[in-house]
């Protein structure tokens, strides 16, 4: 892993077509924007921890006569 500290206004480049800017910092919180391809996702890691389950529901939901 790479640890970086960076200040608001400041950029990290992923290869050549992902940019990663540090917008504002405020006490433990950092936020971001990130400029990708739309071929690239970016997901949130609790998100994608979440996705398995949410997915099942949704089959669920699907083949069930009361979600349709």
């Amino acid at each position: 892993m790479l640890v970086l500290s960076r200040r608001p206004g400041e950029e990290i480049l992923i290869g050549d077509d992902v940019r990663i800017t540090v917008l504002r910092t405020s006490g433990g919180c950092v936020k971001i924007g990130i400029d990708a391809p739309k071929s690239i996702p970016i997901r949130r890691m609790e998100i994608v921890t979440r996705e398995p389950r949410e997915d099942a529901w949704r089959e669920e939901t699907a083949l069930s006569p009361i979600g349709r």
